[in-house]
């Protein structure tokens, strides 16, 4: 089967991102935000009502001494979900919001992330498909953040691990809203290869308990390849890739590297298995305040 970028990639994606709502979330405070050695954030649980109604939430992180519009960072979680705080980027000037899109943590009060795989619900059908409503989950907060008073618009950066960093490329290319962009380890690229491997289990399991829905699947998937996505992007992007990473493999993220149109990096890391490392965090730190 010949697998591409699909002709109305564009078109499909225009009529999605037509959906999201443009509501207010709701906001309660978060506590406790305070670490050793690092500075106190003002932290807001903030809960969305998405495309169709399912509740996300997200956490808004600021320095309590932050004033004026500031650049701001949208972090996106790997596949387990995690939510994290983030002084080190606040102690650097940055609002940093947590998106916890649905079917992750804080996502799941009304979207069941596992009836059946979140990888391979709906995936007969490109309008149907599960990461199709987490797509629009991400571009939703990130259209939020921006039109908050307290942020710069212009300044803003997105990143990820791993799920997250397939998250980052799709949110960045779809909603062209960022200045630049660090995906570490993304995960969600070069389907075309990886389906049907250890890299996307899931949907390999699927395949071959029903190889006839082979085709169909791999057209749902390709509207969602962060390959694709790569190729909609020309804001400066960092990407790193383990060499010895089963999950998501260096050759996947590669893909993405050479599909960029921008200024780009990537950084392999010799005997890294999929894991995150703290030079990650260094490397994508200093990426936001160079070109933020």
């Amino acid at each position: 089967m010949d697998y591409g970028k699909p002709s109305d990639f564009g078109a499909f994606w225009r009529a999605a991102l037509a959906e999201v709502p443009p509501g207010e979330p709701e906001r309660e405070p978060f506590g406790p935000t305070e670490q050793p050695g690092w500075p106190a954030l003002e932290a807001e649980r903030l809960t969305f009502r998405g495309v169709g109604g399912v509740r996300f939430r997200a956490l808004l992180q600021r320095g309590v001494r932050a004033g004026g519009r500031r650049p701001a960072l949208v972090h996106f979680p790997g596949y387990g979900g995690e939510v994290s705080l983030h002084q080190d980027a606040a102690a650097r000037g940055y609002v940093v919001l947590e998106v916890s899109p649905r079917g992750m943590a804080w996502g799941s009060d009304d979207f069941d992330r596992n009836q059946p795989n979140l990888l391979t619900m709906g995936i007969q059908d490109p309008g149907k498909y599960a990461y199709r409503a987490v797509y629009q989950d991400c571009c939703q907060a990130v259209a939020w953040l921006r039109r908050q008073d307290f942020v710069d618009p212009e300044r803003l950066g997105i990143f990820g691990t791993s799920q997250g960093g397939g998250l980052t490329l799709a949110a960045a290319a779809l909603t062209q809203a960022a200045r630049a962009a660090c995906a570490d380890l993304p995960f969600l690229c070069d389907f075309g290869r990886t389906a049907t491997g250890s890299a996307h289990q899931e949907i390999g399991d699927h395949l071959r308990a029903h190889p006839e829905q082979r085709d169909q699947a791999y057209r749902t998937l390709s509207y969602f390849d962060g390959v694709h996505m790569a190729s909609e992007l020309t804001c400066p992007v960092l990407l790193t890739a383990g060499l010895a990473d089963d999950t998501c493999p260096a050759y996947s993220i590669r893909a993405a590297f050479d599909a960029l149109r921008g200024d780009r990096a990537l950084v392999e890391f010799a005997g890294l298995e999929h894991q995150r490392v703290m030079d990650f965090r260094h490397h994508a730190l200093s990426w936001f305040d160079w070109y933020l």
